[in-house]
């Protein structure tokens, strides 16, 4: 088993552990509010569906060692790092900007659930 594929699949594991945590939570706890606990279950069903996809993806890299190696040989390419790097930093700061928007207009719709979150 190779490095790139055998890290994949110990955050697939990972994140289907998580979810299934998180999940039993949701549904064994008793004194959790409502809003909280529709927030953890789509939380939960969220890294479940990573962990999943991250399972099928190790296991295809596991089944074909040519994807395997391409696949290690563009994780080590600089310029496809900086790219990444880039747009990563470019979409963290769309989404904040997004949801102080939200929070902004939110409270001055009069809708203060929205605006605390």
């Amino acid at each position: 088993m190779n490095k790139f594929a055998k890290s994949r699949l110990i955050k697939a594991i990972i994140c289907l552990v998580i979810g299934f945590i998180l999940l039993l939570y949701v549904y064994l706890g008793d004194n959790i509010n409502t809003e909280l606990k529709s927030y953890l279950n789509g939380l939960s069903f969220g890294i479940g569906l990573i962990g999943v996809y991250f399972l099928i993806h190790s296991l295809f890299l596991l089944r074909s060692p040519k994807k395997s190696k391409e696949m290690e040989n563009i994780q080590k390419d600089e310029r496809l790092i900086l790219i990444y790097d880039k747009s990563m930093a470019l979409s963290f700061k769309v989404i904040i900007l997004i949801e102080a928007i939200v929070s902004i207009v939110s409270a001055f719709i009069g809708n203060m659930v929205i605006a605390e979150i």
